[in-house]
């Protein structure tokens, strides 16, 4: 009887430290993600190597656009519902529809080009190599259709 409660107490000591090794090992080969940057501009001051000062005329001159960037992609969001609305209602072309389109098109437009004014504002602000690389990096993503401005600018690419 001693010998049976000797091996069960010895199989028990060993589910306990095959659990608690596998714990270690899992929790230390694969570590969890790192949380989210809680500054979106963040990666412009280690890129581009800027200073404090001039992230914070940045940060200035990003959140002062963003009311605009707000209502621009309300606008899109307004035509876009206008043609989703006319194509239920619609088996073929009609001139409604495509002048909703045009609207869409036109809403986009004007947002893509407000969106570079922006951006091209924002560089003037970096010393001459750093907004190069600024608008090398954000330009390229800016001809990718359907990007708003957090997309551009707020992730590096």
């Amino acid at each position: 009887m001693k010998g049976r409660l000797l091996i069960l107490a010895g199989l028990l000591a060993a589910a306990v430290l095959a659990y608690w090794g596998a714990q270690w090992y899992f929790a230390h080969r694969h570590p969890p993600p790192p949380p989210p940057a809680a500054d979106p501009l963040a990666w412009m001051e280690t890129e581009l190597q800027i200073d404090g000062a001039t992230l914070a005329k940045v940060r200035a001159l990003h959140d002062s656009y963003q009311p605009v960037c707000g209502t621009m992609c309300m606008q899109i969001a307004e035509a876009n519902a206008r043609v989703r609305s006319l194509l239920e209602q619609s088996r073929a072309m009609t001139p409604e529809l495509e002048q909703a389109l045009r609207e869409a098109q036109l809403r986009q437009a004007d947002c893509r080009t407000a969106m570079l004014r922006h951006i091209y504002e924002t560089a003037a602000l970096l010393p001459p190599d750093a907004g190069g690389r600024y608008l090398k990096i954000v330009t390229a993503r800016l001809v990718e259709d359907g990007l708003c401005l957090s997309d551009v600018t707020e992730k590096k690419p």
